[in-house]
């Protein structure tokens, strides 16, 4: 019996390859997500949901397996560090922490407000990513 929604639909998609893992079944909520490229290392982002929303940053870091982000100067986390060979003096150390990719946005170009992503083909066949607020293309080649 349990919970009320304790147990998440199963959707059976096809094979995806996603960080090196090959994932079969993922939960509705999730497949979307799965196959999920839109934002890069070196990108501009704004936070959408949580502690930080409305705060702005670069992407320092993507974890694709867990479908999280790294974002310079935001979600500081205090990490109680013991010394190791590589670091000497231990401590507690202050760093970023992984945002959920659902909570961010990325910041258009053209009127420096957050908007969705689209993908567009060029002339040549190159795939390149679209602000759907402007329609300016975000990719710089």
């Amino acid at each position: 019996v349990g919970r009320i929604g304790a147990l998440t639909p199963v959707a059976h998609v096809t094979p995806v390859v996603v960080g090196g893992t090959t994932v079969r079944n993922a939960t509705l909520h999730n497949i979307d997500e799965i196959r999920r490229k839109d934002i890069w290392k070196g990108d501009t982002v704004v936070v959408v949901a949580g502690k930080e929303r409305g705060k702005r940053g670069r992407v320092l870091r993507v974890i694709p397996d867990k479908n999280r982000v790294v974002i310079e100067r935001i979600n500081m986390i205090k990490k109680h560090q013991r010394p190791t060979q590589k670091l000497r003096q231990g401590g507690i150390i202050e760093r970023e922490g992984a945002i959920h990719l659902s909570n961010v946005m990325l910041v258009d170009p053209t009127s420096s407000k957050p908007t969705r992503i689209g993908m567009r083909a060029l002339g040549d066949g190159k795939k390149v990513r679209v602000a759907r607020k402007s329609g300016e293309i975000i990719d710089k080649a």
